[in-house]
Protein backbone atom coordinates (compact mmCIF):
# COMPACT_ATOMS: atom_id res chain seq x y z
CA UNK A 1 0.00 0.00 0.00
CA UNK A 2 1.68 3.39 -1.13
CA UNK A 3 1.49 6.68 0.22
CA UNK A 4 -1.10 7.82 -2.80
CA UNK A 5 -3.19 4.79 -2.26
CA UNK A 6 -6.92 5.50 -2.15
CA UNK A 7 -6.82 5.10 1.09
CA UNK A 8 -5.94 8.18 1.61
CA UNK A 9 -7.49 10.18 -0.73
CA UNK A 10 -8.61 13.48 0.74
CA UNK A 11 -12.20 13.32 -1.09
CA UNK A 12 -13.04 10.03 0.51
CA UNK A 13 -12.12 10.88 4.22
CA UNK A 14 -14.81 14.15 3.21
CA UNK A 15 -17.18 12.21 2.03
CA UNK A 16 -17.08 9.53 5.00
CA UNK A 17 -17.60 12.75 7.11
CA UNK A 18 -20.65 13.54 5.67
CA UNK A 19 -22.27 10.17 5.93
CA UNK A 20 -21.42 9.73 9.51
CA UNK A 21 -24.65 10.85 11.66
CA UNK A 22 -23.43 10.28 15.67
CA UNK A 23 -26.86 9.47 18.05
CA UNK A 24 -26.35 12.40 20.13
CA UNK A 25 -25.88 15.05 17.49
CA UNK A 26 -28.17 17.97 17.65
CA UNK A 27 -28.09 20.52 15.22
CA UNK A 28 -28.26 24.22 17.21
CA UNK A 29 -30.45 26.10 15.08
CA UNK A 30 -33.63 24.12 15.47
CA UNK A 31 -32.62 23.67 19.44
CA UNK A 32 -31.94 27.03 19.79
CA UNK A 33 -35.29 28.31 19.72
CA UNK A 34 -35.81 25.74 23.01
CA UNK A 35 -33.24 27.30 24.94
CA UNK A 36 -34.99 30.80 24.46
CA UNK A 37 -38.31 29.79 25.21
CA UNK A 38 -37.28 28.26 28.55
CA UNK A 39 -34.99 31.80 29.40
CA UNK A 40 -38.20 33.77 28.75
CA UNK A 41 -40.78 31.09 30.58
CA UNK A 42 -38.02 31.42 33.28
CA UNK A 43 -38.72 35.34 33.40
CA UNK A 44 -42.39 34.94 32.62
CA UNK A 45 -43.26 32.31 35.44
CA UNK A 46 -40.00 33.01 38.27
CA UNK A 47 -40.41 37.17 38.27
CA UNK A 48 -40.26 36.40 42.83
CA UNK A 49 -37.32 34.11 42.12
CA UNK A 50 -39.47 31.63 44.12
CA UNK A 51 -40.03 27.52 43.55
CA UNK A 52 -43.61 27.27 42.60
CA UNK A 53 -43.41 23.63 43.63
CA UNK A 54 -42.68 24.50 47.25
CA UNK A 55 -45.48 22.04 48.63
CA UNK A 56 -43.48 18.64 46.93
CA UNK A 57 -40.34 20.54 48.22
CA UNK A 58 -38.62 18.36 51.46
CA UNK A 59 -36.61 15.99 52.54
CA UNK A 60 -37.18 13.55 49.30
CA UNK A 61 -34.93 15.82 47.47
CA UNK A 62 -32.14 16.60 49.70
CA UNK A 63 -29.65 13.71 48.03
CA UNK A 64 -30.78 15.89 44.75
CA UNK A 65 -29.82 18.95 45.86
CA UNK A 66 -26.85 17.76 47.46
CA UNK A 67 -25.51 16.05 44.80
CA UNK A 68 -26.62 19.15 41.98
CA UNK A 69 -24.52 21.27 44.74
CA UNK A 70 -21.65 19.61 44.32
CA UNK A 71 -21.86 18.27 41.08
CA UNK A 72 -18.13 18.74 40.07
CA UNK A 73 -17.12 16.25 43.09
CA UNK A 74 -19.07 13.74 41.51
CA UNK A 75 -18.01 14.07 37.84
CA UNK A 76 -14.41 14.26 39.45
CA UNK A 77 -14.85 10.63 41.70
CA UNK A 78 -16.69 8.85 39.66
CA UNK A 79 -13.62 7.80 37.50
CA UNK A 80 -11.68 7.06 40.36
CA UNK A 81 -14.20 5.15 42.30
CA UNK A 82 -15.12 2.99 38.94
CA UNK A 83 -11.02 2.77 38.52
CA UNK A 84 -10.51 1.05 41.67
CA UNK A 85 -13.51 -1.28 41.58
CA UNK A 86 -12.40 -2.64 38.35
CA UNK A 87 -9.12 -2.88 39.85
CA UNK A 88 -10.03 -4.84 42.41
CA UNK A 89 -12.63 -7.14 40.57
CA UNK A 90 -9.96 -7.89 38.24
CA UNK A 91 -7.40 -8.45 41.08
CA UNK A 92 -9.58 -11.21 42.88
CA UNK A 93 -10.83 -12.56 39.46
CA UNK A 94 -7.60 -13.03 37.13
CA UNK A 95 -4.82 -15.64 38.46
CA UNK A 96 -2.28 -14.39 40.77
CA UNK A 97 -0.03 -11.30 38.93
CA UNK A 98 -1.87 -11.11 36.03
CA UNK A 99 -4.47 -9.19 37.74
CA UNK A 100 -5.57 -5.60 35.20
CA UNK A 101 -4.00 -2.34 35.73
CA UNK A 102 -6.18 -0.57 33.58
Amino acid sequence: CTKYSAHYAPGKIYNNALSFSPMDFFPILPWMAVFMFGAAFGKIFYEKKTSLLQKIDGKWNKPLCFMGRYTIWFYLGEPVVVYGILMLVSYFKMSPGNWVLF
